[in-house]
Order: structure tokens, then C-alpha cells, then sequence
């Protein structure tokens, strides 16, 4: 608070009473968060239980804006914010489950912004393998499909002779086939002998509504 104490000049004098409302100013700079590029989301091949390996390496450089710029990967919103336990196997990381959110921490001299991007499975093409000799040697004694247990949770697979008759039915809750019998007009249990056989692939996903169908040769 003042108050003015004018002569009859008209001239005033400032006696100032109150000390507590004075405010101070001081220079002093803003300080800005980093900017960011958006990252797009990355898709992997289903390797089990919508598990997948992925590479996200080439996102440290894609994110930055700017040269001085550090950039660090999380599991978590609060991990990133914390900058505490940051990923590092960004070339070859495993995601036990996915969609699953990856959350990115851009650092400049001053302070850091937070983005994401997710990460997602999608299920692949099995591969056939079509060489089998169940001979107990651990080298092809079972028709594999790789990329299809644990992936096509629902697929159904069927093996029949040359005549045409089926010798063998299994699932993703079934051993695979090792030559034994356990369909057809062949007794149940009993070794199937060397020769071409037909396998039909029902993978029941919409996304692979024909299915696969082919040979293999078993041998002794």
C-alpha cells in the first residue's frame, strides 16, 4: 500500500507502507518437451498363444525430431515416466502376449515427452514338412507342420492312403502322427507301412478358409 503527498506544486511523494505486497521478476527461459514422430504399430507371426518376436530398433532413430535426442523403450506407462527398467533387446524382442503396448520416452536437455506404439501377432502359413521316418533316430519321426500348434488352436488334420482312406485324425490336442493308424478299416494301433500318403489341412480361421491339402512320404 502507498500514499501521495502532493505540494502546491502539484509534485507527489511516494511513501510506500506495506512491505508484503512486492512481487519480484527475474529472467528466466520456458522450458519445452521434445517433439516426436508418431510410430506406427508392428505385426508379428504368431509363434504360440499370440506370442511374437519383433524388431523395433530402427524406432530410435524413426522417433526423434531433432539430433540431440535420447530415446529409451518400456513395458509401462509408469516405467517410462520413471525411467526405470528400459528394454533392451529392441532387435530381437519376445512379447509373451500380445496386443501389447510399448511405451517410448524422448529426452532432450531439458525434459522428455512419452508416446507408444503397440505390437500384435497375426497367425502366418504353416510350413509342411513332408519327409517322415518314424524310425526313433529324432530326425523327422513325427509329421511336422511347423507354425501350427498352439497357433491354429482349432485345426484339424487328416491323413489318408493312396486308396483314399483315412489312417489318421489328430487336433492341436493330439500327438503328431508317428505312422500308427487310429482311423480307417486298418486295425487301430498298428504301423502303417512306407509309402506316399495325402494329408488334409483344415486350419478352421477365417483367415484361411481353403485350408491345405498335400503328400508326404513315410519311410522305414
Amino acid at each position: 500500500m502507498v500514499i501521495v503527498d502532493q505540494d502546491e506544486n502539484g509534485n507527489g511523494t511516494v511513501v510506500e507502507i506495506n512491505e508484503d505486497n512486492n512481487v519480484a521478476i527475474a529472467p528466466g527461459s520456458l522450458k519445452f518437451a521434445p517433439g516426436f514422430t508418431t510410430l506406427p504399430n508392428l505385426r508379428s507371426c504368431n509363434l504360440g498363444f499370440k506370442s511374437g518376436i519383433f524388431d523395433f530398433s530402427g524406432y530410435e532413430d524413426l522417433v526423434k525430431t531433432a539430433a540431440n535426442q535420447q530415446v529409451f523403450f518400456y513395458e509401462s506407462h509408469e516405467n517410462a515416466e520413471t525411467d526405470y527398467n528400459p528394454i533392451t533387446e529392441t532387435h530381437q524382442y519376445h512379447a509373451v502376449a500380445t496386443p501389447k503396448e510399448i511405451f517410448v520416452r524422448v529426452e532432450n536437455e531439458d525434459c522428455f515427452s512419452i508416446t507408444s506404439f503397440l505390437l500384435d501377432t497375426k497367425n502366418c502359413p504353416p510350413t509342411v514338412y513332408n519327409a517322415v521316418s518314424p524310425n526313433g533316430d529324432g530326425l523327422n519321426d513325427t509329421f511336422f507342420i511347423d507354425g501350427l500348434r498352439d497357433i491354429f488352436l482349432n485345426f484339424e488334420l487328416f491323413v489318408y492312403n493312396r486308396w483314399g482312406i483315412l489312417v489318421w485324425q489328430g487336433n492341436n490336442n493330439t500327438p503328431d502322427w508317428d505312422g500308427v493308424t487310429t482311423k480307417g478299416i486298418v486295425i487301430k494301433g498298428n504301423d502303417v507301412p512306407a509309402g506316399t500318403y495325402f494329408y488334409v489341412l483344415e486350419l478352421n480361421d477365417p483367415d484361411y478358409s481353403n485350408g491345405m491339402s498335400g503328400y508326404l512320404y513315410l519311410s522305414k
